[in-house]
């Protein structure tokens, strides 16, 4: 058994891991579905685990021994939908890690980083952490939670980002960058949101937003972008205002397949001033 590299447990409900796993250490991987657990700190134990997957366990607490896995590449915590607690430090202090999939929990859950409190939970923050970081499933409820000079790791390739309660599934499936943003009105951009909008495919943009909102986007975001849904801005006037803003690279939306356009009352023009050259080609 201490030479086993590779653990599936499926369907268990377990008050706790046994202690005993504890020994286990060459394990490699180590995959949890759909398990009723209570007290995973055994994890902890296991250092050279480099694959670690909850998904749709009802684990609600991950203490700070997840954070001792300084190996971990893979940690899937995707559809743990009564995940309450990552004790702050645990993702930040996975430092090799390359994928991290949040798909469907914790957003509301998130603490937001004020000067000189404790926080008592994760923090977005702790992903600026995650240099080798290359693919991201994550939603994020409030937008306060997001630091606003924070930047992701530049190897990011891979991502499906929701910046409210839901991160649908599928919908981007044939997208390998898809970002779901609600934007309040008026609301600023935060850095590491301008950042990823470069490479995004797929772009959901639900919310007033501002006038300037678009305006600001254009000229970074949309040169990849394949999809684009705008729900619910009433005060959107211009998809493209070319009169008020410099468009530089391909022009505006040069691969752009599908746009879809649900609830803008002020909407007058989706083109107002020229077009460069290579526009919606």
């Amino acid at each position: 058994m201490k030479s086993l590299k590779v653990l599936d447990i499926c369907h268990m409900d377990m008050p706790g891991l046994p202690t005993s796993l504890g020994f286990l250490k060459n394990l490699r991987a180590m995959h949890l579905y759909s398990c009723l657990l209570e007290d995973v700190s055994v994890i902890g134990d296991l250092l050279n685990l480099e694959i670690l997957s909850f998904r749709g366990s009802n684990t609600k607490v991950l203490l700070a021994d997840i954070g001792k896995l300084k190996k971990l590449r893979l940690f899937d915590m995707s559809g743990c939908g009564d995940l309450r607690e990552i004790a702050p430090n645990v993702i930040s202090g996975l430092v090799r890690l390359e994928e991290l999939y949040m798909r469907n929990n914790f957003s509301f859950r998130w603490a937001v980083e004020e000067e000189g409190k404790e926080r008592s939970n994760a923090s977005v923050g702790e992903l600026e952490a995650l240099s080798n970081l290359s693919t991201l499933e994550i939603q994020i409820a409030n937008a306060r939670a997001i630091p606003r000079n924070m930047l992701l790791s530049s190897k990011l390739t891979k991502y499906a980002i929701s910046i409210r309660d839901v991160l649908p599934n599928n919908v981007e499936k044939r997208f390998q960058r898809a970002m779901y943003l609600f934007l309040p009105t008026m609301a600023p951009l935060a850095d590491w949101i301008r950042s990823t909008l470069r490479g995004t495919e797929y772009l959901d943009l639900v919310g007033e937003g501002s006038k300037n909102t678009l305006k600001e986007l254009i000229p970074v975001a949309f040169q990849h972008v394949k999809v684009l849904q705008i729900n619910n801005c009433d005060i959107l006037e211009f998809l493209v205002n070319t009169r008020s803003c410099i468009v530089t690279g391909a022009g505006v939306f040069p691969v752009l397949e599908l746009l879809n356009l649900v609830d803008l009352t002020s909407l007058q023009e989706i083109c107002h001033g020229p077009l460069p050259e290579g526009s919606f080609s």
